[in-house]
């Protein structure tokens, strides 16, 4: 299996992680903004992660990792792993109510690394809910991302402590059980503290903002969008209102999902 990591040119945080991914891992340069060690290639892209929808295709890849920056105007250091998607409309690339497919063993893997890491003394580690592009491509996909403003996105001990998860979850996807999550903020502290606490490997999630958006197809979609069926659902039980939580159970119930309150 070809596994790529995909780090964008525009994004600082990306070529943060980039430069540590090359330095740490003595990758051999295969020509240029392209990087070999193993089945482990490391590719420099012109456009946007979130914009960057044939990279399964153009680099024949059979997994793809973003190295990315993450955004926000609360400034929060923080340090997060999630599956690309768009519940409603798609402001940020991707396609409207279509999710990537989700790795949650992969997802588990850098989530366990952020979260052991020097770094985590100075950085919020989180799963963080499903959200943007890209939406189409026909392998797994996750980010992996440094938050939230240009002095995180290039602090080299954030791009080391990402570099190094990004690596483990390419060469050693978990074998925990994987899930799916339910409810909460955007941020999913609950489903990330259960993810942490139990043998659980974490998809796509749907935070309690997005669930007023998506009809029964859309959250069975949540479902089979990921390179394997969610056997356990982390549901956020006082993160969500009562009728989505009717509906999401009722879902689980009919796909015999086993339910975790959070």
């Amino acid at each position: 299996m070809k596994v790529l990591i995909a780090a964008s040119r525009r994004d600082q945080a990306a070529m943060n992680i980039a430069s540590k991914l090359i330095e740490l891992y003595k990758l051999s340069e295969e020509k240029p903004g392209l990087y070999r060690k193993g089945n482990v290639a490391l590719a420099l892209i012109d456009e946007n992660g979130t914009l960057a929808e044939d990279l399964d295709e153009r680099f024949r890849a059979d997994s793809i990792i973003f190295a990315s920056r993450h955004s926000s105007k609360a400034g929060v250091p923080s340090l997060l792993v999630h599956a690309p998607g768009n519940f409603s409309d798609a402001r940020f690339g991707g396609r409207p109510r279509e999710l990537a497919i989700a790795d949650p063993f992969r997802a588990k893997t850098a989530l366990v690394q952020l979260d052991i890491s020097d770094t985590q003394r100075r950085y919020a580690v989180s799963l963080e809910a499903t959200h943007h592009g890209p939406t189409s491509m026909q392998v797994p996909v996750l980010f992996v991302e440094i938050g939230s403003l240009p002095p995180q996105w290039t602090d080299e001990d954030a791009g080391v402590a990402v570099a190094k998860a990004i690596w483990k979850a390419a060469a050693e996807p978990s074998k925990d059980l994987p899930a799916v999550g339910f409810g909460g903020t955007h941020y999913a502290p609950a489903i990330t503290r259960i993810a942490l606490e139990e043998r659980l490997a974490v998809g796509h999630i749907v935070p309690k903002y997005a669930l007023p958006e998506c009809d029964n197809e859309l959250l069975r979609c949540v479902l089979r969008k990921s390179i394997a069926k969610p056997k356990v659902a982390i549901v956020d039980w006082k993160g969500m209102r009562s009728n989505d939580r009717e509906r999401v159970l009722n879902i689980l119930r009919d796909e015999e999902v086993e339910v975790v309150k959070a």
